[in-house]
């Protein structure tokens, strides 16, 4: 019993390191962006994402890593992040990092309400309540027809909109490849496609550019690695509300970076957000 425990402890641990390293990274790459741009940004931190996760595997997880009876899905599936990311950026330029977070936090609900037509799953009581919480969160901090409404934060509710469909393909393609070949064409379909496009809008980026790239990269990786043995470690039930921890480390992140502190509104729509966000993950747990 306390060898399990300890084992859920060090996991719940791992997830929130996971979490914050996340955000640092999201709000690191949105200032590399104001120097180079965003496609760019994203082009350098996929390439050499990929490039330290292929170094570092062994030579036998390489045919696991490329073993998948749906490659096309795969590559489908894989797309999502960069348009996700690109968004996200965008967003996170135009309004304070935390109210771009909040709401991209919406894409759990989005992809439980998808997952009815799309995976046929039933809407619970408890579906419809975690959908009208993280509603009333978007609203509070949207506040429709106030000065503080931007386009960021549709940029913001869109890349929810993009990650719910990018769960919904994990959902279909888990069933048939492991996490080291969802991870691996993950990362290998964001560098060939902002390798297409990083050509027409490239910038030389400076020394401090490269090493940032390689820094978030980095962190990237790790976040990745902890994320994954967290999940080898305990139940995902007992992991799922911490994923909300990230929201924490953007606020860290924001303040850092760039001073931004939170509005209380900001915080009263993230926290109807992370309760409903917590009852669809959950629920989906059980």
């Amino acid at each position: 019993m306390k060898h399990h425990s300890a084992d859920a402890a060090a996991a719940i641990g791992l997830m929130i390191a996971a979490n914050v390293l996340f955000a640092f990274n999201d709000v690191w790459l949105r200032r590399i962006a104001d120097d180079i741009g965003i496609i760019q940004t994203i082009w350098g931190r996929s390439v050499l994402f990929l490039t330290i996760m292929l170094t570092t595997m062994r030579r036998a997880d390489w045919s696991a890593a490329l073993s998948t009876h749906k490659p096309h899905l795969q590559i489908i599936r894989g797309s999502f992040p960069v348009i996700g990311a690109v968004l996200m950026i965008a967003a996170m330029g135009a309004i304070p990092v935390a109210d771009a977070t909040a709401m991209f936090f919406l894409s759990p609900l989005l992809a439980s309400l998808l997952a009815m037509p799309l995976l046929r799953e039933k809407m619970t009581r408890e579906r419809w309540l975690a959908l009208a919480l993280g509603l009333a969160g978007m609203l509070v901090i949207v506040r429709p027809g106030s000065s503080v409404f931007q386009w960021g934060h549709v940029w913001a509710l869109t890349c929810a909109g993009v990650i719910a469909v990018y769960q919904i393909f994990t959902a279909f393609v888990t069933r048939h490849a492991n996490a080291k070949t969802t991870l691996f064409f993950m990362a290998a379909t964001a560098s060939v496609v902002t390798s297409l496009m990083v050509p027409f809008v490239w910038k030389c980026p400076s020394a401090e550019n490269w090493l940032s790239l390689g820094a978030t990269s980095l962190i990237y990786a790790v976040g990745h690695g902890m994320y994954i043995v967290a999940h080898a470690r305990t139940e995902t039930t007992r992991l799922a509300p911490f994923i909300y921890t990230q929201l924490f480390g953007t606020v860290a992140a924001g303040w850092l970076f760039y001073g931004q502190i939170p509005q209380a509104y900001t915080a009263m729509g993230a926290a109807l957000i992370a309760l409903g966000g917590c009852l669809v993950l959950l629920r989906r747990a059980r």
